[in-house]
């Protein structure tokens, strides 16, 4: 004889919160990645431009991120020439919490953070942590110190950025990555003369033309004269 099924409905009940918790979990999920993949973030160095110190002296820069949105995890490398600036110090701005000028929301997870000061790279690492929720504006990301030891020009280099939102799997956030620059450099005195310096020839007689040339050597950047 048929018998029909008899469901417990406290397992329908479970399985209802299950399912609704599951569609809500992946719906937020997929908004917040639509929501990332709309903005472009820009990383800068802050001040973009340090010119004119003398070896031994120092200067701190900021590296900094702009407008971002579902902000979750990031890792960038740095660099520099080492030959004309060295590294003296540096300090994370992670998390926000900690740093209000700072990024991301704690728990955070410290993934990389490493600098070769003899190769000029530094490389930083970080991402949050459920229950953490996504970084969204600007903030410091790192600060960074350093100590002049020669003459020239460096940029202050973005070599890697990864930037990831919240979601499954982590999306990728566009950014823009503006590099800053060192310069010390003090060119030579440029050089301005004839040629031919001496001009004998007894066939010129007034009303007689010739051509000299005016030249110009070891300019730097000459914009007009």
């Amino acid at each position: 004889m048929y018998k029909p099924k008899i469901f417990d409905l406290r397992n329908v009940a479970a399985l209802t919160i299950i399912l609704l918790f599951m569609t809500g979990f992946i719906s937020d999920m997929l908004m917040k990645t639509t929501y990332a993949e709309a903005s472009t973030a820009k990383l800068r160095v802050v001040p973009s431009l340090i010119k004119d110190l003398e070896p031994g002296e120092e200067f701190s820069i900021n590296v900094t991120i702009e407008d971002v949105e579902n902000l979750y995890g990031i890792e960038i490398e740095f660099t520099w020439n080492p030959s004309i600036i060295e590294y003296v110090s540096h300090e994370v701005k992670i998390p926000a919490e900690s740093y209000p000028e700072g990024v991301l929301h704690e728990p955070v997870l410290e993934v990389k953070d490493i600098v070769d000061a003899a190769a000029g790279d530094y490389i930083v690492a970080y991402s949050s942590q459920q229950p953490a929720e996504p970084f969204n504006g600007s903030g410091v990301i790192f600060t960074m110190t350093f100590r002049v030891v020669g003459y020239g020009t460096t940029l202050l280099s973005f070599a890697l950025v990864k930037l990831a939102g919240y979601g499954l799997p982590p999306p990728p956030i566009p950014y823009e990555a503006y590099d800053g620059q060192f310069t010390n450099f003090v060119p030579p005195p440029a050089k301005l003369y004839v040629t031919p310096q001496k001009i004998v020839d007894p066939t010129l007689i007034p009303c007689k033309n010739f051509t000299i040339d005016i030249k110009i050597d070891d300019a730097y950047n000459l914009a007009n004269f």
